[in-house]
């Protein structure tokens, strides 16, 4: 028998090897894995652990591992919140003037085109009560349905008519407040058309909306204001917390989508598709509020404004001949049970 060569042994002894390793590998190798599974299920909870057709631990869907000294818990997804119905004109218009006591006023911002005129005049015709009306607009481009309405004067300053007019409203709300007041007295909405710029051009009427946003209701006086600017600095509510709790905010886009909500509370899509109609419609002669002071200017209406369609700015594409809103024919008799659900 020849002697084997130093690398014949080298050759046996490496073969051994290979098989010893193999049969190791096939007893050790699931156990190891194994270990390492439950090590990092300990380490990350319930993430998803894979194995591929080798075997190794696929490791693609687990989080970074955690930094040294530190405890990390695994990632929990932010729930996802329900997008809220859109609310039906009727609920919403029931919300805005049906629960005074609750939301008392109201402020209506958007662009300029974006339906905030049409949508306050809709939220008159349904609210019970009289009306006062302050704005710098003309009255060919605003008509309020034929309200008087108190306008820029003719000489300067300008603006104080309007800063007038608002005060007129408060003296109201402190003759209200009298012991000797009339607890009868109509509810009185004021509106404040563009109420920011009003409000910059006469010193002491920001001061003036806010004691009145904080006590009128209670005296049966609410207030409706309109602006362009959305942010509580511009309409002087920024550190006034008790005085916004007490308006319901609706903003308009320019798309004419609306969303309404109470300060700090989510927003809620409403449906405009209605205002429109309801707004194209004359106001009854005693539905207007006149200050007992004669020294300001108030614009009346012709006086065939209850006989013709008053030149109210629709965006909702209103067709008042026979209150077709977007598509849809939207009837008299859908006005009036609107108003009798609010009234309820």
């Amino acid at each position: 028998m020849p002697t084997p060569t130093l690398s014949d042994i080298v050759t046996i002894g490496f073969a051994l090897l290979l098989v010893i390793a193999f049969f190791l590998g096939q007893e050790l190798l699931p156990g190891i894995l194994n270990r390492r599974r439950t090590r990092r299920e300990q380490r990350y909870g319930d993430f998803a652990f894979d194995t591929g057709s080798s075997g190794e631990l696929m490791s693609h869907e687990l989080p970074p591992a955690p930094q040294s000294g530190t405890m990390s818990a695994p990632p929990i997804a932010a729930p996802v919140a329900a997008e809220p119905a859109m609310l039906s004109l009727a609920a919403w218009m029931s919300r805005v003037n049906g629960e005074p006591d609750r939301s008392p006023h109201m402020i209506i911002a958007g662009p300029s085109g974006s339906g905030k005129t049409t949508l306050a005049l809709a939220v008159l015709q349904l609210r019970p009560g009289r009306v006062f009306v302050t704005t710098m607009k003309r009255q060919r481009e605003d008509p309020w349905g034929g309200l008087p309405v108190v306008r820029l004067g003719t000489s300067e300053p300008v603006f104080a008519p309007l800063g007038e007019a608002i005060r007129e409203v408060y003296a109201e709300v402190l003759r209200r407040n009298q012991g000797d007041a009339d607890v009868s007295d109509d509810w009185l909405t004021l509106v404040i058309d563009e109420y920011p710029t009003i409000a910059a051009e006469n010193k002491g009427v920001s001061d003036v909306v806010l004691r009145m946003l904080r006590i009128a209701r209670s005296v049966r006086v609410r207030l409706i204001l309109i602006s362009t600017e959305t942010g509580v600095k511009a309409l002087g509510l920024e550190g006034n917390g008790d005085a916004r709790q007490n308006c319901l905010f609706v903003e308009l886009n320019e798309d004419r989508a609306a969303r309404m909500f109470r300060w700090g509370k989510p927003p809620v899509t409403i449906d405009t598709h209605g205002v429109g109609a309801i707004a194209a419609a004359p106001f009854a002669p005693h539905r207007a509020w006149l200050p007992p002071s004669t020294a300001i200017s108030v614009t009346p209406e012709a006086d065939t404004a209850a006989e013709k369609a008053p030149e109210v700015d629709t965006p909702f594409s209103t067709a008042l001949r026979d209150f077709t809103v977007s598509g849809r024919v939207f009837t008299l008799s859908e006005v009036v049970a609107i108003a009798a659900e609010i009234a309820r």
